[in-house]
């Protein structure tokens, strides 16, 4: 039936339009404005707003010639969230001007940050087929623009145990550090709040136009979108306002992997997560955004389990944590999604019982109902969760050292793996230090150096 409305929609919607962009700034706030068109026999036309909290740390003004491109290229990032609504075959940039390069760069991303949309939707196309990306605007420099002197980190936190390993990673460096937030929930802030190296973060107050809802409820095209790349041209435009010199992600080595191969195309539910975009973005942003910001993922070299180890070291962030999106609003662990038992097996080699039931109420490794998404997470030859999870290695090596740390009286889900699967660890996960990585010399010595002070395994492993 998707096809069948995808085919329908393309139809009737022939062309998106990027408009315009607007921006206004006053003592408290910068807000970026952008507008947006679907024509068709009823055309639709979208708003779209960011508003960011200006504090301490903003040193330019937004108004400054030299950023426009840049609030420029957040609308080529954002269009995307209202392009998937009826994916018209042709995209037009009226709002400002970018290459026939540039215009590739952004289909690559678009087509493959929308790769689990057209899986769930079952939507077969190619990248040829599904769009064109034109730049109607009157041409002008792609140069980018030069920025010198600039010191410190910026660190997005979306309330995870990764950004909080990054945050006390950053710890051991004598560069400044100031943390930002997305639409801050609850655990975003309060894990800011736990890190004794931040001073006021940046929150970005991020508004999509109410029609969307509408249209979704009226049948219209939903799904999943890269966001992470907006995440991108967001924080560079962040980093630039304050003089900060690296934007640090925290995207570990497994977010390279694949969900799942649909119509010959590698569907990746963390593409923006990647290091192929991660390289991408890097390339684009030097060449055409900004010299002087170093965009990269200080996690990459790292398994999920290093990552696990590490952060059984940070006990400060136990309650204040979160990584199940099913319960970011109301701040819990709603404990049935994929999110919450992968989360809950990558800490529990490493952290003891009463600990682990301090932060979850509950012991998922001993809930019947989640043998489904325990299957799915362990075995290659189903389809991965669609969601930020780890590798099938790291998850069967997890499984191992719990099976091991438990030694009797397993659980629900560790009896059933030893009674269907042949139980392994792979060790190395624990010790290695991956290539590729984009990290400077600094940042790649002090995380060499915390990976060394990983203490907290059970001796028993």
């Amino acid at each position: 039936m998707s096809q069948q409305r995808f085919n329908e929609l393309r139809e009737q919607y022939k062309k998106f339009i990027y408009k315009s962009y607007d921006v206004s700034e006053n003592d408290e706030n910068i807000t970026l404005t952008y507008r947006y068109e679907i024509v068709g026999d009823k055309s639709l036309e979208f708003t779209h707003t960011l508003l960011f909290e200006k504090n301490e740390h903003f040193v330019a003004s937004a108004h400054d010639v030299k950023f426009q491109n840049l609030v420029f290229h957040i609308g080529i990032a954002e269009l995307i969230s209202y392009y998937k609504i009826t994916c018209a075959p042709l995209i037009e940039l009226e709002a400002g001007y970018i290459s026939d390069a540039q215009c590739a760069w952004f289909s690559k991303l678009f087509f493959k940050g929308l790769g689990e949309f057209l899986f769930v939707n079952q939507i077969e196309t190619t990248q040829d087929e599904l769009f064109k990306i034109v730049s109607t605007s009157p041409k002008s420099g792609c140069d980018p623009i030069q920025l010198e002197g600039f010191s410190g980190s910026l660190v997005p936190v979306g309330g995870g145990k990764d950004s909080a390993v990054t945050l006390d990673i950053l710890r051991d460096s004598e560069s400044k550090v100031v943390g930002m937030s997305i639409n801050p929930t609850e655990a975003s802030l309060s894990v800011m709040g736990q890190s004794d190296i931040l001073g006021n973060p940046i929150t970005i107050r991020r508004k999509l136009d109410r029609q969307i809802i509408e249209l979704n409820a009226q049948g219209y095209l939903n799904g999943h979108i890269p966001f992470s790349s907006i995440v991108a041209f967001i924080s560079v435009f962040t980093a630039s306002l304050c003089s900060l010199r690296y934007v640090v992600l925290s995207n570990e080595n497994s977010a390279n992997e694949a969900n799942v191969v649909y119509n010959e195309l590698e569907v990746n539910h963390q593409y923006s997560k990647s290091f192929e975009f991660e390289a991408d973005f890097r390339f684009y942003c030097s060449k055409f955004l900004v010299e002087g910001v170093d965009y990269f993922s200080l996690l990459r070299p790292l398994h999920e389990l290093q990552i696990g180890a590490m952060f059984a070291r940070t006990p400060k962030y136990f309650t204040h944590f979160r990584s199940c999106n099913v319960g970011s609003k109301s701040n819990i662990w709603c404990n049935k999604c994929p999110k919450c038992l992968f989360t809950y097996m990558m800490i529990a080699p490493f952290v003891d019982e009463d600990e682990l039931y301090s932060i979850f109420h509950a012991n998922l490794l001993d809930d019947d109902e989640l043998l489904e998404t325990f299957e799915r997470l362990v075995t290659p030859e189903l389809v991965k969760p669609l969601e930020c999870v780890g590798s099938y290695d790291e998850v069967n090596t997890a499984v191992g050292l719990s099976i091991k740390k438990h030694n009797e009286n397993l659980p629900k889900l560790l009896r059933w793996y030893t009674d269907h699967k042949e139980v392994q660890v792979n060790s190395s996960l624990l010790k290695d230090f991956l290539t590729p990585h984009a990290l400077p010399r600094d940042f790649e010595r002090i995380l060499r150096e915390r990976i060394a002070r990983i203490t907290s395994i059970p001796k028993n492993i």
